[in-house]
């Protein structure tokens, strides 16, 4: 398979997160892509950033393979002044000795964000060999099927940056991974889309649905180019809010699928709820548009709210509010954070790998205590891992940012 097949003769499906992985993709920063950004994010440093990424890839490597992706040292020059070291040389420092994880190089990469900028992984089977799968017979299989890697056209969330080597990561791994890629006819990134592996997707029309990605597609035709690459048959819609943060407002970082009928919410923290605004808006949204509805089987969906946090705004750290209805945690006792930080916080945004849950901490003991024993209850038989974060939230993203699962 190659770009040019034409979809007809193929159906694809996404599986959920947690079905089995052959292991994650990740991609090691550029001093560039941290220090020399359109967005400005005070605080960033590219040693910190990369030493905190290692620590999110070794707790992954724990259970499955990492794939990492390096930019190669001749191209380094062209890039960076090389301060700090070309990219190469402090992956192999930080990850070189380390059991499960391979380094690759390549001129494709910039970024850390693989959520985004690698390919989204699929099972493709031609229609003619297609085989009805009994109702007994798990998701996970995959007869007559093979792995393909859909490439979504990564635009910089928008055009939102400068152009990068980014744009070509997607093909550059499936290349390098021995994967058939497919060119999905649409723009979009793997963390504005979240899927059930049952046919239901959730996402935001701000992310999906914005002239800066997909000029003059509507939601009909969107939610069949949908099922057309993703094997989805229902698409629930959240307003989200275009231009909120450089993403348009990703999904991965609102709510998620613990399993089929079950959505993860997280709540966020404000200062004053009788003015919420931005993200508390957001969450109400979320909440109002999963009541009553069912996913693409006809199940109720059942929301639960993670007594945790998406967000802590600028705002939030200049006053206290001891007025919430949900346990929230204290901005004053996170780690690192000072007033004025801006930083994303999000629970939610974990990766699902086999046998674990890697989920982030931020130094408020309660509420990281509280969101992995959340996690816990909905992922029985798997580990709660937890990497303590900073500079990803500095940047706005997290653990679900900076990985992308493939499967065997």
């Amino acid at each position: 398979m190659d770009t040019s097949v034409s979809y007809s003769n193929y159906t694809f499906h996404i599986p959920a997160e947690s079905d089995h992985h052959a292991g994650t993709i990740m991609a090691w920063p550029t001093e560039r892509s941290i220090l020399d950004t359109l967005w400005s994010y005070p605080g960033s440093d590219v040693n910190q950033t990369r030493h905190e990424l290692a620590k999110v890839a070794l707790a992954i490597a724990k259970y499955e393979q990492v794939e990492m992706f390096v930019l190669d040292p001749s191209w380094d020059s062209h890039i960076i002044d090389g301060k700090n070291g070309s990219s190469l040389e402090t992956a192999k420092q930080l990850l070189g000795d380390a059991k499960n994880v391979t380094i690759h190089t390549t001129r494709d990469v910039d970024s850390l964000w693989a959520r985004d900028t690698a390919p989204v992984f699929a099972y493709a089977k031609p229609r003619a060999q297609e085989l009805k799968r009994s109702s007994s017979e798990s998701q996970s299989v995959h007869h007559d099927s093979q792995v393909v890697g859909m490439i979504l056209s990564f635009n910089q969330w928008g055009k939102k940056n400068l152009p990068t080597t980014d744009s070509y990561f997607a093909g550059a791994a499936c290349s390098i991974l021995k994967v058939n890629q497919v060119l999905a006819p649409f723009v979009a990134e793997g963390g504005g889309i979240e899927v059930d592996g049952d046919g239901t997707l959730l996402a935001t029309e701000s992310a999906i649905l914005n002239s800066n990605r997909n000029p003059g597609v509507d939601k009909l035709t969107m939610e069949r180019y949908f099922h057309d690459t993703f094997g989805v048959e229902k698409t629930i819609w959240f307003s989200g809010a275009s231009g909120y943060d450089i993403t348009d407002d990703h999904v991965d970082g609102l709510a998620r699928f613990a399993s089929p009928g079950v959505v993860l919410l997280s709540r966020p923290f404000v200062r004053d709820e009788s003015n919420p605004g931005g993200a508390l808006d957001d969450y109400y949204d979320v909440k109002r548009k999963l009541k009553d509805q069912t996913d693409a089987k006809g199940r109720p969906i059942r929301v639960i709210d993670c007594e945790s946090f998406v967000r802590v705004f600028r705002a939030a750290f200049q006053a206290k509010s001891d007025n919430f209805s949900v346990q929230e945690p204290d901005p004053a006792v996170l780690e690192d954070y000072g007033p004025n930080s801006g930083v994303t916080v999000s629970y939610v945004n974990y990766h699902v790998v086999n046998g674990a849950v890697i989920v982030a901490k931020f130094g408020d003991e309660g509420a990281d205590a509280n969101a992995a024993n959340v996690l816990a209850r909905q992922y029985p038989g798997r580990v709660i891992e937890q990497v303590h974060l900073h500079q990803l939230g500095i940047q706005g993203g997290g653990i679900h940012c900076a990985t992308q699962q493939f499967f065997a």
